[in-house]
């Protein structure tokens, strides 16, 4: 059965466009996924004389006490995003599965159920995750290894055809393999939330799902894919529009100027989070169709 996909993709629109209590998650998993690359976008270098500027000298203690304060805050920071990630992505798929069948999901309900979905999708992703991780391992001792042995044994000529040839083999297994994995990861997720199973369980039905719909399953995420390059293109714009001339405002008068930066990020920050509100609405309403199919 050959799914609509035109009609997945308005029904998303229209739910997503209309349920405004949607976006508070889909605004987090943005802020989530923009805000590490926040302080590495703009930098800002005054011309300093270097003779009247010197270090000040840090007691070893004191230094190294700052170090893992810093480390400790870094890895809270790290495990609050986690968290806040996983209940967002929990809270949208079980908001979008209620509206969908005629109820209202609000604000407090997103939270309550994300919290409940959040240490089982985590499972889900660190199990997918690690599997492929040494999958990836293993693939490519298998795939460069040879080559690599060749060249060590100074059998240079043979030894770079073959690290080639494996090299090309092994990159086309890890972009095959991050789709698959992507596809099962977005079914299995939803196995648990709306078919209530345990993670391992919703991996096992998500990859069945998977193995008897490829078809649908790879236009599904052909049609994300595009549509997520869609979205980057507007992000581009958003920053060229109103990051730029920021910058080089600031560059020009103040440095202080840089804090105004703030309102483009706001603005992309939201775009985005529109984007993966559809995002996760669009695949819980298409995994709701794939599962319709086989009853």
């Amino acid at each position: 059965m050959t799914l609509d996909f035109s009609g997945i993709l308005k029904r998303a629109f229209h739910l997503t466009k209309n349920n405004r209590s949607l976006w508070v998650f889909g605004i987090l998993m943005a802020f989530l996924n923009s805000g590490g690359n926040i302080g590495g976008r703009f930098n800002y270098s005054p011309d300093m004389d270097s003779s009247k500027f010197a270090l000040p000298k840090i007691d070893p203690q004191t230094l190294l006490l700052v170090i893992v304060i810093a480390v400790v805050l870094g890895l809270l920071l790290f495990l609050i995003a986690i968290f806040i990630n996983f209940l967002a992505r929990g809270a949208l798929i079980d908001m979008v599965d209620t509206i969908d069948k005629g109820g209202s999901a609000s604000i407090k309900d997103g939270f309550k159920s994300g919290l409940s979905y959040l240490f089982s999708l985590f499972a889900i992703s660190f199990l997918l995750g690690v599997s492929f991780f040494f999958a990836i391992l293993i693939t490519g001792g298998i795939l460069i290894g040879p080559g690599v042995l060749l060249l060590l044994a100074k059998k240079t000529v043979f030894g770079i055809i073959l690290l080639a040839l494996g090299g090309l083999i092994w990159l086309a297994f890890l972009i095959a393999g991050s789709v698959f994995i992507g596809v099962i990861t977005f079914f299995a997720e939803r196995e648990m939330v709306l078919e209530g199973l345990g993670a391992i369980d919703s991996i096992k039905a998500g990859y069945a799902l998977l193995r008897k719909n490829i078809g649908n399953s790879l236009v599904l995420w052909l049609i994300n894919f595009g549509i997520g390059i869609v979205s980057g293109i507007l992000v581009l714009i958003i920053v060229l529009i109103t990051g730029l001339p920021i910058y080089l405002l600031a560059m020009a008068l103040s440095k202080w100027l840089f804090i105004l930066l703030i309102i483009p990020f706001a603005i992309i920050v939201f775009v985005s989070g529109l984007f993966e509100t559809f995002f996760s609405t669009f695949w819980t309403l298409a995994f709701k169709e794939l599962v319709k199919s086989e009853t």
